[in-house]
């Protein structure tokens, strides 16, 4: 009551709501610096992820394009073998006489 009296009651409220006032104004700060710094960060990922992306895109491409030769290989590899397997047979048919299959005419 003496405070009211004396003007310290009016003095100290209008303190504390200055306190008041810049302890807000300090918290909104933080927050929008908070914020800044998260989509700050965002911003960073998303580039490092569009990134590895497109590595992993272009790693897919050349997967993709060593399976597509090492098929063609492949098939060029049965040709060859199936070429080699026809040529051997018709050389051991032309290099071995054929024996008559046919009845015996001994009896």
């Amino acid at each position: 009551m003496w405070d009211k009296l004396t003007g310290k009651h009016a003095e100290q409220r209008r303190q504390n709501e200055i306190e008041t006032l810049k302890a807000l104004e300090r918290d909104k700060q933080q927050a929008n610096d908070l914020r800044k710094a998260q989509l700050d960060e965002r911003r960073k990922l998303q580039v490092e992820i569009q990134q590895k992306r497109f590595e992993a895109t272009k790693q897919q491409a050349e997967l993709h394009k060593d399976l597509a030769s090492y098929s063609r290989m492949q098939e060029r590899q049965n040709i060859r073998v199936t070429d080699n397997f026809n040529t051997q047979s018709r050389l051991e048919k032309i290099k071995s006489p054929r024996r008559n299959k046919g009845p015996s005419l001994e009896h």
